[in-house]
C-alpha cells in the first residue's frame, strides 16, 4: 500500500508543496481509468466542461495484467473530506481485458461500498452511484 500512501502525501500536498502536489492532483484527475472504483459511482469526469455540476471529484491510477486489476487513487467528498484508496484483485480466472471483467467489477464493488459508508452524513446514496445488475446482486 505504498502507492496508496503517496497519494495520501500528494493530497495532502506533504511533503512537496502545494503547486507541485496540485499538479500531480490534476494529473490523476485526467485518468481515462473509471472502470474499476469509479465505475459504480456516477462520475463524470468532464462535468466541468459540460457546464455540469459534479459534487465530488476522483484522481486515480489504474494497473492491469492478466488475472490482475489494480486501482488507487482519492476521492474528494462535499466538505472537503478525502478518501484515499487501494484496491487491487489477483488471481482471477478471468484474464482478458473486456469491459465485465471481474477483477474491474469486484474493485467497483468494492470502491461503491467505501464511499457509501464513509461519505458524510445525509447523502443519499443514490446521489453517487449509477445502477447496475452487480450492484443488485450485491444488495441481495
Amino acid at each position: 500500500f505504498s502507492l496508496m500512501r503517496l497519494i495520501e502525501l500528494i493530497a495532502s500536498e506533504r511533503p512537496l508543496g502545494e503547486e507541485a502536489s496540485h499538479q500531480m492532483m490534476s494529473i490523476l484527475r485526467r485518468q481515462h481509468g473509471f472502470n474499476q472504483v469509479p465505475r459504480f459511482l456516477g462520475y463524470n469526469p468532464f462535468a466541468a466542461e459540460l457546464g455540469e455540476a459534479q459534487s465530488f471529484w476522483i484522481g486515480n491510477k489504474t494497473g492491469s495484467m492478466p488475472g490482475v486489476r489494480a486501482d488507487t487513487g482519492a476521492i474528494e467528498v462535499p466538505g472537503d473530506q478525502m478518501l484515499v484508496y487501494g484496491v487491487m484483485t489477483q488471481g482471477s480466472n478471468d484474464t482478458g481485458f473486456t469491459g465485465e471483467n471481474e477483477g474491474e467489477i469486484t474493485n467497483g464493488l468494492v470502491g461503491r461500498i467505501l464511499v457509501e459508508h464513509w461519505w458524510p452524513e445525509g447523502f443519499a446514496s443514490g446521489q453517487i452511484g449509477i445502477d447496475s445488475p452487480h450492484l443488485r446482486r450485491l444488495s441481495k
